[in-house]
């Protein structure tokens, strides 16, 4: 099988879903809801946003990306497929003795920037290297994709206030807001703060998204490309997003699914997107 970045963006999304369920039935391994509330974030990104993000331009002339939320890594991985970084070969051994494919990125996979998984520290890489091309006065964006518990971290906000300092244009922020973490609701641990307003306290230009809508991402990330601040676009998801009876479930960041369960969520998938 052969990854192809020829599909459209719901196309994408559509296959992120099916590779991330079938890979956590097939390993038993977690973060399943995780990986399904950010796909549709990454298949906009990836079908439009990520420029010359493909093997030949690799540490060239591409945009960079972090998934800071590295416990999603099946879906980076899917992503990663379509845009022939890594074959299907290799993603049938992922998490397996031997394979660079860890449930976590690491640096030593083809496409990807640096190792995450560890909260709070994407933000922080991600200003480094729009740093750099500010520096240079070169042209490729950085894109970061977090975790709404992972704002927890105070270093989120540390590097929120850094490249408001910087002027850092080039850097843009997407924060898969599915309400959840790791024990339960994030309202039971922060409270009911919003996000953006967090970040345009912080000098940025923040908005809030549905994080489902192809067109709504698309717009926000097409009409704030050129602004003069770092932007953070909060998209509202929901965790297990696409398979019904997962959804806004956090038993789903720890459960693979049955034999059967895979067949329906499978079926969902292909019949509702």
């Amino acid at each position: 099988m052969r990854g192809s970045s020829k599909l459209n963006s719901i196309e994408l999304s559509r296959s992120i879903r099916k590779i991330v369920l079938g890979l956590s039935h097939k390993y038993g391994t977690a973060h399943l809801g995780s990986s399904l509330s950010c796909a549709d974030i990454l298949a906009v990104l990836f079908n439009s946003h990520l420029r010359n993000y493909v093997p030949e331009e690799w540490n060239k002339s591409n945009d960079f990306f972090i998934l800071s939320k590295g416990h999603a890594a099946t879906s980076l991985y899917a992503c990663l497929f379509h845009n022939e970084f890594i074959t299907w070969e290799a993603l049938q051994d992922y998490s397996q003795p031997g394979s660079n494919l860890e449930e976590h990125p690491n640096s030593d996979i083809p496409g990807v920037e640096t190792a995450s998984g560890s909260l709070g520290h994407g933000l922080s890489f991600g200003c480094g290297l729009a740093l750099g091309q500010k520096v240079k006065n070169l042209k490729r964006r950085t894109y970061v994709v977090m975790s709404d518990g992972e704002c927890n971290e105070g270093t989120v906000w540390e590097a929120a206030m850094f490249a408001s300092a910087k002027d850092l244009s080039g850097l843009t922020v997407l924060v898969d807001h599915n309400g959840w973490q790791a024990t339960g609701p994030i309202q039971e641990s922060i409270g009911a703060i919003k996000i953006s307003d967090l970040f345009n306290a912080f000098g940025w230009h923040a908005l809030d998204v549905d994080g489902h809508d192809h067109a709504a991402l698309d717009l926000a990330l097409s009409e704030t490309r050129n602004l003069k601040k770092p932007v953070a676009i909060i998209c509202h998801t929901v965790k297990g997003k696409g398979v019904s009876f997962m959804e806004n479930d956090n038993n789903w960041h720890y459960r693979a699914p049955s034999p059967d369960e895979l067949r329906i969520a499978l079926t969902e998938i292909e019949g509702s997107l």
